[in-house]
């Protein structure tokens, strides 16, 4: 009776052994090549909501930009027109409703497209460091633009209406401008070419 040993030293048992040699090494590559199918398929699926996500933002942002500085060209060159001046106020609130409807969604997603640091570069959930965010920035002009407006309005309803009133449009123009840098350097610099960059790298290290 023929042991084991002579059954796979045999012409037939080599065979059989060289193909279950061959079936493991195609499934094996055949997994690789699932695995890089599914790297690129998740890489292209996060490039896509990262653009997605960044002309959003793009566009969410340019509105608000926008609505300030109308606020802020209404108080500057038609002082004496309240009708423009709450017509452009009002605006802005609307745009603000807006962005704050969004403010916690778009958060969620720059932290998961992105990082946690520029989440928080974003709108910072600590209300000792909101200052420093984005949306801090955006709120600190807007009360500076609200307490001129209110200046503007009480001072053409008050009875010293031929006083003058002395208004600092530099230094808002200057903040303003500020704030432009900043929205610039938060939308090319940190979120598309930090954040994404790096959210792009734990995608191609971490998915299986």
């Amino acid at each position: 009776m023929p042991t084991i040993w002579t059954i796979l030293n045999s012409p037939l048992g080599v065979a059989v052994i060289v193909g279950f040699g061959a079936d493991i090494i195609r499934r094996q590559l055949q997994r690789e090549v699932e695995i890089r199918e599914q790297k690129l398929e998740w890489l292209k699926k996060t490039k896509e909501e990262q653009k997605q996500l960044m002309d959003n933002l793009t566009s969410l942002i340019g509105k608000q930009f926008f609505g300030l500085l109308r606020v802020y060209w209404a108080l500057k060159n038609d002082k004496d027109n309240q009708s423009e001046i709450n017509k452009c106020w009002k605006q802005h609130k609307e745009l603000m409703k807006e962005w704050e409807e969004n403010l916690f969604s778009n958060r969620i997603c720059i932290q998961r497209l992105a990082t946690t640091e520029i989440a928080n570069d974003f709108f910072c959930l600590e209300k000792t460091l909101e200052k420093n965010s984005l949306h801090g920035s955006f709120k600190e002009i807007q009360n500076k633009l609200s307490q001129e407006r209110e200046r503007i309005l009480e001072h053409a309803d008050s009875s010293s209406e031929d006083t003058p009133i002395e208004n600092d449009f530099d230094t808002l123009n200057a903040e303003i401008d500020k704030l432009k840098m900043e929205i610039d350097n938060f939308l090319n610099n940190k979120l598309n070419k930090e954040g994404f960059s790096q959210n792009l790298k734990t995608v191609k290290e971490h998915v299986v």
